[in-house]
């Protein structure tokens, strides 16, 4: 694929693109212009059939993006996840509450959605829509 465009003094390339039943799966190289040579890979996933404030029609798709999320961290190592969406708080909220009680179970055997939602409302008011 290797578009590639320069912003500043960084260069970023687009190394791959997919698309699997509206999940885009986007992979940049980012690199320090004019030396190349310390490349760092930057995913992007973009789950567009999750409707804005509203639920998805199949929980498949969320299922099927947290996984590839999963799968990137664990192949790329555990560098940051951004997960963003249009207005920033609605979707984006609950992806990070349903990450958050994901690993939860693994770690604890226990889920409380109440308290992790309002735990993340602390921080966000506006996270995890409930329209």
């Amino acid at each position: 694929m290797e578009k590639s465009a320069q912003y500043g003094s960084l260069a970023v390339q687009l190394d791959s693109e997919t698309e699997d039943d509206g999940i885009w799966a986007r992979k940049f190289i980012l690199s320090s212009y004019p030396d190349l040579s310390d490349r760092r890979v930057v995913n992007i996933f973009h789950y567009t059939k999750w409707p804005v404030r509203r639920v998805p029609s199949k929980a498949d798709g969320v299922i099927s993006l947290m996984s590839l999320v999963e799968q990137s961290r664990k192949n790329h190592g555990q560098g940051p996840v951004i997960v963003a969406c249009s207005d920033g708080t609605g979707r984006t909220g609950t992806y990070i509450a349903i990450s958050n009680l994901l690993e939860r179970m693994k770690i604890e055997q226990t889920m409380d959605v109440f308290q992790t939602i309002k735990i993340i409302r602390g921080s966000r008011p506006q996270f995890v829509d409930n329209a």
